[in-house]
């Protein structure tokens, strides 16, 4: 993505480091870098309801905020992978999903539909806020449209780092491989079922799959016949 990135976009979540502190000190946690895998999701859980449960416009369109700015959620997106990496924690559709507040659903619909949205730049190519103006036909400046795939790019770059954070953990010398031997051994499962669901077949690999293509061509020679 070579659009610019808007300043005050990024400084929207500064305060998540705060919070994810405030958790830890109010937990007695000595070590934020420590944080056992179960207390790290209540901490993104925690993170979410002093932020983005308190304001909607951070991650949502105005006026009605029922559609999500997928451009913020993708910047959101970059932190929740940075922070992940940082702290040496997991990264999971579901752990991002606890931290932004959306629906796990959601982010599998942004990927099934290939999610499209738009995002408007100015005539410097600055990114024009949508989420601070009702109708971006309401800023008064030039400006034009620019087509994004926000949607999937979001759910992809989620299952890529979660690949890599497994692969990390079952490589890292201080931690027993068995403990992620598991998880990462479930991963490619549903990676390999994603592949497989993702292949599309014409109707002589359905045949020959389902062990009819001799009576299909009979059929077929039968048709050609009368014809």
């Amino acid at each position: 993505m070579n659009e610019l990135i808007n300043k005050d976009d990024i400084n929207i979540f500064d305060s998540i480091d705060y919070y994810l502190s405030e958790y830890c000190e109010t937990r007695n946690i000595p070590d934020e870098y420590q944080i056992p895998d179960q207390q790290y999701s209540a901490a993104l859980m925690y993170i979410y309801m002093h932020t983005f449960a308190m304001d909607k416009s951070i991650l949502r369109v105005a006026p009605r905020y029922t559609d999500y700015n997928l451009y913020r959620v993708s910047l959101l997106c970059d932190k929740y992978i940075y922070m992940s990496f940082d702290h040496n924690q997991k990264i999971s559709i579901q752990g991002f999903c606890m931290l932004s507040g959306i629906d796990m659903q959601t982010i599998y619909n942004w990927k099934n539909n290939n999610a499209r949205t738009y995002i408007y730049l100015d005539s410097n190519n600055n990114i024009i806020n949508i989420c601070r103006s009702n109708n971006v036909s309401d800023v008064n400046m030039d400006y034009c449209k620019k087509l994004t795939y926000y949607g999937i790019d979001i759910y992809n770059k989620l299952l890529q780092n979660e690949e890599k954070a497994l692969h990390d953990r079952l490589t890292e010398k201080k931690r027993n491989p068995m403990t992620t031997l598991p998880a990462w051994n479930l991963f490619q499962t549903k990676k390999q079922q994603r592949k497989q669901s993702s292949i599309t077949y014409n109707q002589d690999d359905i045949a020959t799959q389902l062990g009819i293509s001799e009576q299909i061509a009979l059929i077929s020679d039968s048709s050609s016949t009368k014809d």
